[in-house]
Formats: structure tokens, C-alpha cells, sequence
């Protein structure tokens, strides 16, 4: 039998819902960049993967045998 080690991590955006009320369309212009720059390539080099984006989070899955 093999084991598996995940870790999960989740995130949450301050203050989203409010700044999606207020501009929509803005507040994901700037949110993606981030996104992209900074929380993506964090995953990546520690060989985790983006499973899912719900608005203002994420649900990422690193797994190592």
C-alpha cells in the first residue's frame, strides 16, 4: 500500500464581496495579475496545483509518494 501526503490550502480576499459590489469588473482586473504573479508560481515551485477558483479563493492540492 502506498501513502500519500496532501496539504490544502485555502485562501480568502479581505474585503472582496464589498469590492465586487462596488466594481466588478475592476476588482478582477486587478485580482488576476496577482493571482498569476504571486500565489501561482508560489505553487508551482513547490509542486502544488490551483484544483479550483472561487472568486476570491482557492483551493490548491500539493501532493507528494
Amino acid at each position: 500500500m502506498k501513502h500519500r501526503l496532501n496539504a490544502i490550502f485555502a485562501a480568502d480576499i479581505a474585503g472582496y464581496s464589498r469590492l465586487m459590489e462596488t466594481n466588478e469588473i475592476g476588482t478582477i482586473y486587478r485580482q488576476k495579475p496577482h493571482l498569476m504573479e504571486l500565489i501561482n508560481l508560489a505553487f508551482v515551485e513547490f509542486h502544488g496545483r490551483v484544483v479550483k477558483e472561487m472568486g476570491d479563493g482557492l483551493l490548491v492540492d500539493s501532493s507528494q509518494l
